[in-house]
Parts: structure tokens; C-alpha cells; sequence
């Protein structure tokens, strides 16, 4: 084999890689600006209290979406507020189970979270309100028109624990509440995209 076709050989394949691999997005991280958790009285005579845990979540990013006819179509910031509830006396947990958000603007971005234990062990809860967990974000952008459609999906994961960036307290009721502390909101989650 000649060297020249060796190097030509070898120049493309750089070029082929990087066709390859998603290009980056230079991206503003998620904000997720509030997060509440709560939990009914431990000795309750009402089985139907459940506790809760509320998140609102904002993508700040104008994103490439598809051209038109009449120009571009850009997928536009979203904010989404997610929750679950669970009954914590008959032992439910909130874990591990995909949830849609509910949108509250930047249509048509859907997302969804999953609500992840500590190192995958159960039990960070205190009378039933959760501590100490992780939240898991997904973010699906999709535009479909006649002549074109693009999908772009991004992951995020968040961290949350009572005395690091989130306060409360559990009264001798046994009703807990828990949220984000002021001084640390927003708490901003990088995004990779995944699709």
C-alpha cells in the first residue's frame, strides 16, 4: 500500500468518528428551583394521608428543533412540575418508577422523573417524608411536521438530603415537612443528551 493512500486512508477516519458521535450542545444546566416533601402524622387515625414530594424544574435553553417553510422551529424553555405521593404507613416508597411532569410551559417538551434512594438502599425517610434521595430528570423535545421531525432527549440526575441543601423539621406529631433551602436555589443539573 503507497503512503499516500495510507494517509488518505487514515485522514478519514477522524472525519467518519465524528460523524458518528452526536454533536455537542452547549446547554445552561436545569434549574431546579423548588422541591417539597411531607409527610402525615406517624400515628394518624386517617389511612387516605399520603405523603408527598413536589419538584419544579425549568429548562432555560432555546434549542434547534427543524426548519419550515416558515422558518425555523425551536424547541422553546420549559418549566414542568413534577410529583408523586405515596402511602408511606402501608409501607408504598417512591422509588424507581418513571412519573411524568405535569408542564407548565414550552409546549411540546415532555418530562419525566424517577425518584432514586441514596446509594440504591431504601429507607432515607423520616415518619415517611423522604431525606435523602436522588431525582433522576428526563427531558423529550420532539417536533413533527409534514416535511421534517427531530427528537432530542436529555438525562439529569439531582441530589437532595436534609442539612446539606434542603431544611425542615419533623414535629412531635409526627407530621414532617422538608424543602429546598433558600440559599440553594437553584439547584442546577447538567443535562447530557442521550437520543
Amino acid at each position: 500500500m503507497h503512503l499516500s493512500s495510507l494517509l488518505s486512508i487514515l485522514g478519514t477516519v477522524p472525519v467518519m468518528l465524528a460523524l458518528s458521535v452526536p454533536r455537542g450542545e452547549s446547554l445552561e444546566p436545569w434549574e431546579v428551583s423548588q422541591v417539597s416533601v411531607a409527610s402525615p402524622p406517624s400515628l394518624t387515625s386517617q389511612p387516605s394521608l399520603r405523603s408527598y414530594l413536589s419538584i419544579i424544574i425549568a429548562d432555560p435553553n432555546i434549542i434547534d428543533g427543524v426548519g419550515s417553510k416558515s422558518g425555523p422551529i425551536n424547541f422553546q424553555p420549559s418549566i414542568a412540575q413534577c410529583n408523586v405521593s405515596w402511602y408511606a404507613q402501608d409501607g408504598e416508597q417512591p422509588y424507581d418508577q418513571s412519573r411524568n411532569c405535569t408542564l407548565e410551559t414550552g409546549y411540546p417538551a415532555k418530562w419525566s422523573f424517577v425518584v432514586v434512594p441514596p446509594n440504591r438502599e431504601y429507607g432515607a425517610m423520616s415518619g415517611g417524608a423522604l431525606t435523602n434521595f436522588s431525582v433522576q430528570f428526563t427531558l423529550v423535545d420532539e417536533i413533527i411536521t409534514p416535511v421534517n421531525s427531530v427528537r432530542k432527549v436529555y438525562v439529569g440526575e439531582g441530589h437532595f438530603e436534609v442539612g446539606e441543601n434542603m431544611e425542615g423539621l419533623c414535629g412531635a406529631s409526627g407530621i414532617c415537612a422538608f424543602s429546598l433551602r433558600n440559599e440553594s436555589a437553584p439547584v442546577l443539573i447538567e443535562q447530557t443528551r442521550v437520543e
